[in-house]
C-alpha cells in the first residue's frame, strides 16, 4: 500500500506559518510606527503625558522585535526624552544609558540619528546640573553634526547654542559669549533677522555682555531680543518677561533704579500669572527686586523680598543649595544695616555653613562673607568672635595659590 507523501504538506504549512508571522510582523511594525508618530506629535504639542503613553505603547510592541533591536533603541530614546521633559530624570537617565549603545551598534557611532540622542542626553544632564556629562554629550552631538552636515549649517549652530546655554548655566560667560556670537550669525543667515531663535540668541548674548559690564552692547542686544519676542509671542509670554527682567537688571547695574523697578514689576506679574507664585523663576525675580530695594536703602522691602525668594529657593533647591547661601548672605547684609544683629548673625551663620559645604572651607568666595559676618559680630558686641572671623578671612585671602 502506497503512503501519501507528507513533505509537501509540511512545506505548505511552513509557508503558511511564515506568511502569518510576516503579516504579524508587518502589523506590529505599522502599530509601532503609529505609536511613535503619535508620541512625536503630542511631544511637539507639549502634551508630554500623552507622549509618554504613546511611547510606552511603542515599547510594548518593540519588545516583540527584541530588547536589542533598533526599534527598541529608538523607542527608549524617545521615552527618555519625554521623561526628561516631565522632570522625571530618574526614569530618563537609565533609558538613555540603554538606548545609546543599541543605536551605536545598529547605526554606527557617527550616524546622524545618534547626534540627536547625544543632544537629548546632554540636555538631561544639563537639567540635572551634571555639567561635565552634559558638556561631553553636547560636544559629541556637535562633532557628529559637523561631520555629517558640515560646519556652516543650522544643525551645527543649534548644537553650539546648546553648549553656550550650558556655559550660561555654569556662569562661564566668557566661554558662552563667543559661541553665542557665532550662533547669532548663523541664525541670521539660515533663519532670518527677525526669527524667534535670533531673539533667544540676542537675549543670551545681552546677558553675557551685562555680566561683563559691557552695558551699551548689552542693551543693544536686549532691546533687539525684546522687539523680536514682543512681535512673535504674546505680550505676557514668559520669554518676554525674561528679557524685561534682564533689562531691569541692566538698569539697576547702571543705577537707574526708577527705570528698573517698573520692569521688574512687569516681569514678575507675567511670571506669576504663567508659572505660579512659588515657581523658581519667580523666586529669582524676587531676589533681583530685593537687590534693587537694598540699593535704594528700602531695607524693609528688601528683607521682605529676600524672605519670599528664600522660601521659594528652599522649596525647589533644598535648604543647603549654594543659591540659598547667597540669599542668606544678602539677608545678613541688609539686616546688619538695620542693626538687627541677631537676625543678621543667624543669616550669616547659615550662609557660612552652606558655603563651607558647597565651596570648601578655604574657598576665596568665603572672604567677603566672613568680613560681613565680622561686622555683625562687632555690632553685637562680640569683639573676640569678630576678630576671629577677620583673621580667618585674611588667612584665606593671603593663602598662596595652588
Amino acid at each position: 500500500m502506497l503512503r501519501t507523501p507528507i513533505r509537501p504538506l509540511v512545506i505548505v504549512f511552513t509557508l503558511m506559518l511564515a506568511s502569518v508571522l510576516l503579516a504579524a510582523d508587518e502589523y506590529d511594525k505599522k502599530e509601532w510606527d503609529k505609536a511613535i508618530a503619535g508620541g512625536n506629535r503630542t511631544f511637539r504639542e507639549g502634551d508630554f503625558e500623552s507622549a509618554r503613553d504613546h511611547f510606552l505603547h511603542a515599547m510594548r510592541i518593540a519588545k516583540k522585535f527584541g530588547d536589542e533591536s533598533g526599534s527598541m533603541g529608538v523607542t527608549m530614546d524617545h521615552l527618555a526624552s519625554t521623561y526628561s521633559a516631565l522632570g522625571q530624570y530618574d526614569k530618563a537617565e537609565p533609558l538613555f544609558a540603554k538606548s545609546i549603545p543599541i543605536l551605536q551598534k545598529k547605526l554606527g557611532k557617527t550616524h546622524p540619528r545618534l547626534a540627536t540622542s547625544y543632544h537629548n542626553i546632554g540636555t538631561l544632564y544639563r537639567k540635572m546640573r551634571k555639567f561635565t556629562l552634559a558638556e561631553k554629550f553636547y560636544t559629541a552631538a556637535l562633532k557628529s553634526r559637523a561631520l555629517q552636515a558640515g560646519p556652516d549649517t543650522i544643525e551645527v549652530a543649534r548644537s553650539l547654542h546648546s553648549i553656550a546655554r550650558l556655559y550660561l548655566d555654569m556662569r562661564r560667560f566668557n566661554a558662552a559669549g563667543p559661541r553665542l556670537v557665532r550662533v547669532l550669525s548663523q541664525y541670521e543667515k539660515h533663519l532670518g533677522a527677525d526669527h524667534i531663535d535670533v531673539g533667544a540668541a540676542c537675549h543670551e548674548l545681552g546677558w553675557c555682555y551685562l555680566m561683563n559690564n559691557q552695558h551699551d552692547v548689552a542693551q543693544k542686544h536686549l532691546n533687539r531680543a525684546l522687539a523680536i519676542r514682543q512681535a512673535k509671542l504674546e505680550e505676557d509670554h514668559v520669554d518676554v518677561a525674561a528679557t524685561v527682567a534682564l533689562l531691569a537688571n541692566l538698569y539697576r547695574s547702571q543705577g537707574k533704579y526708577k527705570e528698573a523697578e517698573p520692569l521688574y514689576e512687569q516681569a514678575l506679574a507675567i511670571q506669576e500669572k504663567n508659572l505660579g507664585k512659588d515657581n523658581i523663576v519667580v523666586g529669582n525675580t524676587k531676589f533681583d527686586m530685593a537687590g534693587l530695594y537694598g540699593s535704594q536703602s528700602r531695607l524693609a522691602k528688601a528683607v521682605s523680598a529676600y524672605a519670599e525668594a528664600l522660601a521659594i529657593q528652599e522649596k525647589h533647591l533644598g535648604k543647603d543649595h549654594i543659591d540659598v547661601g547667597r540669599t542668606l548672605h544678602n539677608v545678613g547684609v541688609i539686616t546688619r544695616e538695620q542693626k538687627a544683629w541677631g537676625r543678621s548673625s543667624q543669616a550669616f551663620k547659615r550662609a557660612l555653613a552652606i558655603y563651607e559645604k558647597r565651596l570648601g572651607k578655604e574657598n576665596p568666595q568665603l572672604v567677603q562673607l566672613l568680613e560681613a559676618y565680622a561686622g555683625t559680630l562687632r555690632g553685637a558686641g562680640r569683639i573676640d568672635d569678630s576678630k576671629a572671623m577677620l583673621k580667618r578671612a585674611n588667612q584665606i585671602r593671603n593663602k598662596p595659590a595652588g
